[in-house]
């Protein structure tokens, strides 16, 4: 896990990123902007110890083999797993930095 500043400092990034996105697109249709985004999210499933599934959301790729997500989804999971667009599933490997007062995780 990355150290608190560190961790902090790459949220804030992908959030900037996020957050610039809408003017990047200003005028696009919405149709336009939702097929060039829409491969970039992804279905987070959590499961208990069990291998029950007990939290599902949503997340997206913020580079390659990083995915931003709400910390509750993934927080006290035994085992994550992340859906593509593409319908493809992959195991996450691990928490890469967490910032719980933004409720904030990358995977």
């Amino acid at each position: 896990m990355l150290s608190r500043p560190k961790s902090f400092a790459v949220l804030s990034l992908v959030l900037a990123v996020a957050l610039s996105a809408p003017r990047a697109f200003a005028g696009e249709p919405v149709p336009g902007l939702v097929d060039h985004v829409k491969r970039a999210v992804v279905v987070v499933n959590s499961f208990d110890s069990r291998g029950k599934l007990s939290t599902q959301g949503s997340g997206f790729f913020v580079g390659r083999g990083r995915i931003v997500t709400n910390l509750h989804v993934v927080g006290t999971a035994a085992r994550v797993e992340v859906r593509t667009f593409d319908g493809e599933t992959f195991a996450v490997e691990g928490l890469r930095a967490h910032d719980a007062a933004r409720d904030l995780a990358l995977l």
